[in-house]
């Protein structure tokens, strides 16, 4: 059997991570992806089924079930947070008709294109040749 103090080094132990959510700083503590995330919607009172988070450390989103990347005590991680219900809209939502796409821009320019070059002899604004 191993000894004590190697049984010990071998528990996760649980990290002090800062996370900071709309220009506030909150402190957790935790020792995997999913207790940050747990923890972050506690500490920050997001309801995990009303708000979905995206928790960034390190440059990298933090997944569900991931392992923690290699953090220093006293890390900072970005939160952002959705509501549930906005992100069904927008993703149910259509899109605005006024609004040109890139094929209709690109079809604009072209006949615009078209127009100027045939007319390199076409007089100025002010009727006179050029």
């Amino acid at each position: 059997l191993g000894s004590p103090s190697t049984s010990v080094s071998r528990r996760r132990t649980r990290m002090r991570l800062l996370l900071q959510f709309k220009g506030k700083t909150t402190e957790v503590h935790a020792d995997s992806a999913d207790t940050v995330i747990a923890a972050a919607h506690d500490a920050l009172a997001l309801p995990s089924d009303e708000w979905r988070l995206k928790i960034v450390a390190k440059g990298k989103q933090l997944q569900p079930g991931a392992s923690l990347p290699a953090l220093a005590e006293g890390a900072k991680l970005m939160v952002m947070a959705s509501s549930i219900t906005a992100v069904e809209r927008g993703l149910t939502s259509r899109s605005d008709p006024t609004v040109r796409g890139f094929a209709a821009e690109d079809e604009a320019a072209s006949r615009r294109a078209a127009d100027t070059a045939g007319g390199a002899d076409e007089g100025s604004v002010w009727c006179t040749s050029q």
